[in-house]
This record gives C-alpha cells, structure tokens and sequence, in this order.
C-alpha cells in the first residue's frame, strides 16, 4: 500500500486523479504505464476507485446497493448465485452485515454515517477483484479507532488479495502512517519525497530536520510542508525550506543509478484474471435489456420509498383539478361556454406542464452527480439510462393526469360523450410526456440548481 502525503492545495488528490483516470479535459504530460504496459482506455473499468465524499443512489438499502452495483459491474458470466454470495461476503468483511437493510440515504435520522459509507464504497469497488485501488482520504472524518480498523481491514484484504491500494490523507495517526509499504509526501504539486516511512525520516534527518522521538511521523512532515503564514519572515522561510526539500529531491532522485533507484518502487502485482478478461474489456459489461431492466427496478424501489412525494403529487393534482373544475363549473352550450371551454383548456394545459415539469428537473438535476460517476466507468450505457428514466417517469405522470382529468372533465360540464373523454385525457397524456422531456432536457443542460429551477 502507499500512500500520498500533503498538505491543503499540495497536488495529492489531483495526482490520484490522474492516476486512476479521472480528470477529463485539461493538458496531462508524460506517460502512465502500469506492469510495463501504457495505460489503455479501459483503464478506469479495470482499476477501483474511492471518491473523498461516496456517492450512493438513494432510497436503496446496504444490501441493494451492492446488489445493483454487483449486477451492473460484473460479466453477464456470473450468475445470481455467485453475485449474492460477493455481497454477503463483504457485507461481513467489512462490517456491513449488522446494517445491511439500512438506507444509504445521507441526512436523514437512519441513513449511514461517514465511516459506514467509507466502508458501502470500498466494498463496492472490491466487487470486482481490481487489482489495483485509488482511495481518496480514507480517514477524513472518522475517529482515530474507527480510522485504524478501516485502514487494518483494507491492509489485510491487499495483502491477502495481492491487491496494490494507492490512498491520499492529510495527516493519519502513527499506526496507520505504519500500515503503508511506501509514502509519498507532496507540496506545491511536487513530489519532496518516495520511498518508505522510516526512509523519509532518515532522509529529513539527513537534511538537518530530525523527527521528535514521540512526535507522529505524519505530523512532522506536515509541519516541515506547509507554509507558516503567521509572518512574513515565517513565511519565506518555509517557502524556503519547502522549495529546498522539492530541489534536493529531484537532484538526489535524479543522481541515483537507475538500478538503484528502481530498488526504492514497490512492483504491482501481477494483474488479476478476474478483471482483465476479454470479457470484461467490452465496453459495458452486461447487455442492453439486462442493463434497461436492472436500471428500471432501481428506479422504481427509489419511487415507490419515495412515497411522500407520490403521495404529495397524487394531492396536488386533485386540489388544482377540483379548484379549476368549480371556477368553470358546469358550462353552458352557449358563446360564453365555448370560450370558457377555450380558457379552462388554456389553464389545464398551463397548469399542468409547471406542475410535472419542475418536480421531474429538481429531480434529475439531483441525481445527476449519481449518473456521473456511474457513466465515468461506463456502468450503463445513456441509451438505457434515458429508457429506464422515460418509463419510471411515465407511471407517476400518469397516475397524476388521470387523477387531474378525472377530477375537471365532468364537474366543468366538457362532453359527456366517452369518445370526448378519451380524446382530452389522450392529448393531456401526451402534454405529459413532453413535459417530462421537457425537464430532463432542462436538468441535462443546467449548470446548476439555480439555472435548472
């Protein structure tokens, strides 16, 4: 394991980014190799990686979130056996079983906490085997106990696994700073120093600044990277210092023998079967109806626990529909009735675009950061993301336009005739439609919240 050492604004988690293929855009030199090989395109299918803040889809248990995640991440040759029995084994390796039918929702009473959703993240990423692991700040916010057993367990499962885990942290307590095989400590984007923890201790030693006895390791790097800004002269003098530990490194680094200097790298382990089978470097792994369905059932379980909003809608489109029924009620068969009839079409139609519009943009625009990472590792493909959306809208929608129809079309005095009925609530259906693509259309392109409501 290795780890990536800096203070605020020092490159660490730009560094992971690149490494485990997340930046998009921008200017990236040089090369990134791993095994003696260039890194592919597929690379970020083939190697897991754990965001600073876990992102999970809401409303799903422990259990199905790794479920659907197991569904989506593994070949179509792995069947529901072999799925369930991955899930309950990490929902017991890392501590999950006892709060595995809990929600994942963040914010409310019984949701996870920062260490539980530490954990749901790295055992979504070890559904696959990877053979290699990206974690960013593994230890931020949790206790120095909690922290300690999260980064023991993942030592553990490296070792056993043949796995290579590359973290980034700010300032890890002893033990922890320990568990890693190789530490790299960054400042102002460069690197000061590769190779182990007692190797960085000797190598500060040996440049005039010597580790208290009884001071963390960690500590002590930290203080000897971050600028002081309490004076001016406090202030050169660490910018000073710093420059001079970044220049004494790429001088020392670049004198060594090549030989020499390999001696220092922890090889990676060979890559594992499991992960870099033809099979899994298509591009999706599972098949497009099987993707469509597993999609549609995730979105269904998030409406349905979702009852509130249902239940809130379900009122909204009686209150409006009663309130415009009885502001036209019963109209007569006269010039005033026709143009009433063409006002209460006008106010029905009106009235129900904003209604099924802003909920289904509020919506999406929310679940857009869920979409983003899924599709940063091409879990599904935007075919049946956009499908699956289409379809698990059209039933609340629907449910809303027959509740409003029914509750204007004949208290208003409309044409009792069935023909005239279906005609109006068929063309109010399809304002529905258009309007749910009208909102997905909206939170699509909105850069925001603000520009999307």
């Amino acid at each position: 394991m290795v780890i990536i050492l800096g203070p605020v604004g020092s490159g660490k988690t730009v560094l992971l980014n690149i490494l485990a293929g997340r930046v998009v855009g921008g200017h990236i030199e040089g090369d990134i190799s791993v095994n003696n090989q260039r890194r592919g395109d597929c690379w970020r299918k083939l190697v897991g990686y754990v965001p600073d803040q876990p992102l999970f889809f809401p409303f799903l248990t422990v259990r199905e979130t790794l479920r659907y995640a197991a569904q989506l991440r593994l070949p179509n040759t792995v069947d529901d056996q072999e799925i369930e029995r991955r899930v309950d084994l990490l929902l017991f390796n890392f501590g999950l079983e006892g709060i595995k039918n809990r929600l994942v929702n963040e914010g409310i009473r019984d949701g996870l906490n920062i260490d539980e959703r530490k954990r749901l993240a790295i055992a979504i990423e070890m559904l696959t085997y990877p053979s290699l692991l990206f974690i960013d700040n593994p230890v931020e916010g949790l206790d120095t106990f909690t922290a300690f057993n999260l980064m023991e367990s993942l030592s553990e499962s490296a070792k056993r696994e043949r796995r290579a885990v590359l973290c980034c942290s700010k300032q890890p307590r002893t033990d922890i700073l320990f568990l890693f095989s190789k530490i790299i400590l960054m400042a102002h984007g460069k690197v000061a120093y590769f190779g182990s923890v007692n190797g960085a201790i000797i190598h500060f030693a040996s440049l005039g600044y010597n580790c208290p006895q009884y001071m963390n390791p960690g500590d002590f790097f930290m203080d000897q990277l971050t600028v002081n800004y309490k004076r001016r002269a406090t202030r050169e003098s660490s910018l000073k210092r710093i420059s001079g530990f970044i220049d004494y490194w790429e001088k020392f680094t670049g004198e060594r023998p090549v030989a020499e200097s390999q001696n220092m790298l922890t090889p990676l382990p060979e890559p594992s079967p499991v992960i870099y089978r033809k099979s899994q470097l298509i591009k999706h792994r599972v098949s497009w109806m099987l993707q469509l369905l597993i999609l549609l059932k995730r979105h269904f379980v998030y409406i349905f626990r979702n009852e509130m909003i249902v239940l809130v809608n379900s009122i909204q489109a009686v209150v409006m529909g009663l309130i415009i029924a009885f502001v036209f009620f019963q109209m007569p068969n006269n010039q005033n009735g026709i143009q009433n009839r063409i006002g209460i079409e006008f106010v029905v139609i009106i009235n129900l675009v904003f209604s099924l519009v802003v909920p289904v943009v509020n919506v999406n625009f929310a679940q857009k950061k869920y979409i983003r990472e899924d599709r940063m590792i091409s879990l599904y493909s935007l075919s049946t993301f956009s499908m699956s959306k289409v379809i698990s809208m059209s039933l609340p929608m629907m449910l809303k336009v027959t509740l409003f129809t029914l509750c204007i079309y004949w208290i208003s005095g409309m044409n009792p005739a069935a023909s005239r009925f279906f005609i109006f609530y068929g063309i109010l259906l399809c304002v529905g439609f258009l309007s749910n693509g009208m909102g997905l259309f909206i939170a699509a392109i909105s850069p925001n919240e603000l520009v999307a409501g």
